[in-house]
């Protein structure tokens, strides 16, 4: 075979392969990093249609050395967090951490680094050494200036996922365990828990924040249970124990969301007219975003929300100087859309809740350095509906309710009750 053909077969074996494997994931992204180093292996080792991705280093040792660190970070990575959470890793999951950072996105990066030192012989031949050393300083800028948002992006995107651990028996907690589709296609399969009350004032679906699991909002579900409401907390897409390994933070979730409330709608243990809605950060956005498809939702708390995606990727590089910040947010947004078809400017939560009449209450700390206030003050001047908003002092990321748990119930509690009893 000629190396033209042995090309032309490699790309019909990607193509090819891609496609079944991202309908049988539901992931166009997921299957990408999952093929990625067997289309690599194919096509350097066995087609040799492509260049083998070479390490910076020349010394073997170095290289095998550099290999074991890489290998051993994703898996140090995965039992200190689950260890910080309180959680636990299934060892699945911890092998598919090491693939995507040990293989899929090393490899990635040494082909950058091969572009990049390709293009740094290509400027400098012939033009000296001052125009050597103006080559290797501009792709170097060049490299890190597009390597730091593509990494962002892409581990924003794709996080280890932490099952979530059974609530604890002092918490005097009933449950039962769920398994529930999403709307939307394709459709994921999502665990959950929801834990009964007899003779309660209502039913609440909460949901969680990026990152977390259903159990990371156990005292929230405590303190709704002991204002006299029943929950259903349940974990999102790419966390705990439901389907898929990407993040779409609100773009798909939403769907998740929606799923959860069809599945309320089915016990007859539950009133359609005392459904209310509880999110934290990620979560508060996507239940904010599938509110319009909610009918009859009661009341709604938003603890952390963002107000739009988009200014949450320009968040991301506040400290870029001025125009130049355009150049990684531009890069970023472009990542998300390559990597999981993520529309960032379709993920606006302010727009979503725009013309709606359901009562919200918003509420933010004031030192929150991952989500600015400023989003809970957009969303609260921008909306039109029944609103309350608290922005706490000395409150970080989701920090308002452990800062003071008994008043954070109170007023979730009035809030809840007081639109029960508004003949809307």
């Amino acid at each position: 075979m000629t190396l033209l053909s042995r090309r032309i077969f490699l790309v019909i074996l990607v193509a090819a392969t891609w496609i079944a494997v991202a309908r049988w994931l539901g992931s166009r992204s997921e299957a990408f990093w999952l093929l990625f180093p067997l289309w690599v292996l194919a096509g350097a080792f066995i087609l040799r249609a492509i260049p083998v991705a070479r390490a910076q280093h020349k010394s073997p040792l170095a290289n095998w050395s550099l290999r074991v660190v890489v290998i051993f970070v994703p898996i140090s990575y995965c039992y200190a967090m689950a260890y910080f959470m309180s959680a636990s890793v299934n060892w699945r999951e911890v092998l598919i951490a090491v693939w995507f950072f040990a293989a899929s996105l090393e490899i990635l990066l040494l082909y950058l680094f091969q572009v990049f030192d390709a293009l740094r012989l290509r400027l400098s031949k012939g033009r000296g050494r001052f125009g050597g050393v103006a080559a290797l300083v501009g792709t170097k800028l060049l490299l890190y200036g597009l390597l730091i948002p593509f990494l962002l992006a892409t581990l924003s995107l794709h996080r280890v996922k932490f099952a979530s651990c059974v609530p604890p028996p002092e918490l005097g907690l009933s449950f039962e365990e769920l398994r529930f589709p999403s709307r939307g296609e394709p459709r994921m399969n999502l665990a959950g828990w929801f834990f009964p009350l007899k003779n309660n004032k209502g039913t609440v679906l909460a949901c969680h924040g990026v990152g977390a699991n259903r159990a990371d909002i156990l005292p929230i579900v405590w303190m709704l249970q002991d204002a006299g409401f029943q929950v259903l907390c349940f974990d999102f897409r790419g966390h705990g124990e439901s389907d898929g390994h990407t993040i779409s933070y609100g773009f798909r979730e939403r769907q998740d969301v929606l799923g959860a409330w069809d599945y309320l709608m089915t016990r007859h243990d539950v009133d359609p007219n005392r459904v209310f809605g509880f999110g934290l950060s990620m979560g508060a956005s996507s239940l904010l975003m599938a509110l319009p498809d909610m009918p009859g939702m009661k009341a709604v708390v938003a603890d952390s929300a963002f107000s739009s995606l988009d200014l949450m990727v320009r968040h991301q590089f506040r400290f870029v100087p001025g125009p130049l910040k355009e150049i990684p947010t531009v890069f970023a947004r472009m990542v998300g859309w390559l990597d999981s078809d993520l529309r960032v400017d379709q993920v606006n939560t302010s727009a979503a809740i725009r013309g709606l009449k359901v009562p919200i209450f918003f509420i933010h700390g004031l030192d929150d350095a991952t989500i600015p206030p400023e989003c809970a003050r957009i969303l609260f001047d921008g909306y039109n509906g029944p609103k309350k908003l608290r922005l706490e002092p000395g409150a970080g990321h989701g920090e308002t309710a452990s800062l003071n748990m008994q008043l954070y119930e109170q007023e979730v509690h009035a809030f809840f009750t007081s639109c029960v009893s508004d003949p809307k």
